[in-house]
């Protein structure tokens, strides 16, 4: 797996795990209807698949990765325990997601 695909696979993890917040979280964000498993479901076929990225994907990684930021020590700590990788992999995690999705959304 490349390093944008686990970054991916990562946020929606997290996601997947604080599903409850995360919908709250994207609700204050302004998207209040959201199907949170839909998401969570596009974003492993992005990583299992041979997907082209586009714009509106881009845009999905950087929200995910947004969410993951808000609680940066909690989400470091849960991908270094469950995936037995230095913390510096999952702060990259971070900011491999965030830097795709703004740089390429600008």
């Amino acid at each position: 797996m490349q390093g944008l695909d686990f970054s991916i696979a990562m946020v929606a993890g997290w996601a997947d795990k604080r599903s409850a917040e995360f919908h709250e979280w994207c609700t204050r964000q302004g998207i209040p209807s959201i199907n949170i498993q839909g998401l969570i479901n596009y974003m492993c076929h992005m990583v299992l698949t041979d997907h082209a990225l586009d714009r509106d994907d881009l845009r999905l990684i950087l929200l995910f990765g947004e969410f993951a930021s808000q609680e940066r020590e909690a989400y470091s700590e849960w991908v270094v325990t469950q995936f037995d990788v230095p913390p510096l992999i999952a702060e990259m995690t971070l900011a491999t997601t965030t830097f795709t999705g703004v740089e390429l959304t600008a």
